[in-house]
């Protein structure tokens, strides 16, 4: 009985955090992501935007784009900052 506990345990915590997401960190420049993910609005953009990341530096990207690819994720879409590496964030973490 025991075992077969530990056995669902585990399958039921598994199930619980297997929500991929796919990043892209060429789809957007910072601007972009700024002007039509964030704000998307006709009415407002941001000007002047700057940024540096890990890129900047010889180092891995922190800043990129994802979507959804699991329909238990509750966002569609969005920008993704990280202090490392965005490709990392991919699923099932």
């Amino acid at each position: 009985m025991k075992k077969i506990f530990h056995i669902l345990l585990l399958v039921i915590s598994v199930n619980c955090f297997s929500q991929a997401i796919n990043v892209n960190t060429n789809a957007y420049t910072v601007p972009q992501l700024i002007n039509t993910i964030l704000i998307n609005s006709p009415c407002v953009s941001a000007t002047n935007v700057t940024s540096s990341t890990g890129s900047n530096f010889g180092s891995s990207n922190g800043i990129g784009f994802f979507t959804n690819s699991n329909s238990n994720f509750p966002m569609k879409s969005g920008v993704i900052l990280s202090t490392g590496d965005v490709a990392s964030a991919v699923g099932p973490n």
